[in-house]
């Protein structure tokens, strides 16, 4: 079955985030969710942060610490609840992560998406974004940023893929609960 953060939809996630005020929706940012407990995605995340925004101009929002020795000036949320959480990911412009989560949340909202990944690409992420068929997304950890290509892909095709997947999970769990009683 889906990750229980895949089995709601982008409309169901939406309206979740939208039931307290939402202080970054209309804004254009780079979210930044890094986890490092696993993965050390070191420097290949803060190259694709430095190449991405000096491509789009936009600045970065990130939920936790970043090395300031390789960021410049970003806004760094240390506390950031459910909502705040969710906000941040439905108004997003684009996502670098090396978290599984962030990875199902960028995706579940549709948005392009760097989501890095150990060199054996054996994870969560890389399984996940390629039953998707969004392969592109996956960076590995030693990947030459001038190689990385952008993460385009067509959200309405995504959506309808994890629309599918959810149904069976749903169905699985129906299944499997009914049998238990």
């Amino acid at each position: 079955v889906l990750d229980p953060t895949l089995l709601l939809d982008s409309v169901r996630w939406s309206e979740l985030a939208e039931a307290k005020h939402n202080k970054y929706k209309g804004k254009s940012y780079i979210l930044v969710y890094m986890l490092s407990y696993a993965l050390d995605p070191s420097p290949v995340i803060y190259d694709l942060i430095e190449k991405l925004q000096n491509e789009t101009h936009l600045p970065i929002i990130s939920i936790g610490k970043l090395d300031n020795h390789r960021v410049g000036h970003y806004k760094k949320i240390d506390d950031a609840g459910v909502f705040t959480f969710l906000q941040l990911f439905l108004n997003a412009s684009y996502v670098v992560t090396s978290s599984f989560h962030g990875t199902a949340f960028a995706v579940n909202f549709g948005k392009p998406l760097y989501s890095i990944v150990p060199d054996s690409g054996d994870d969560r992420q890389s399984t996940l974004l390629k039953n998707l068929g969004i392969p592109q997304c996956i960076v590995p950890v030693t990947a030459n940023v001038h190689e990385i290509g952008k993460p385009v892909y067509n959200p309405r095709q995504v959506e309808e893929k994890l629309n599918s997947l959810r149904g069976v999970s749903i169905k699985y769990l129906q299944n499997s609960l009914a049998s238990c009683r």
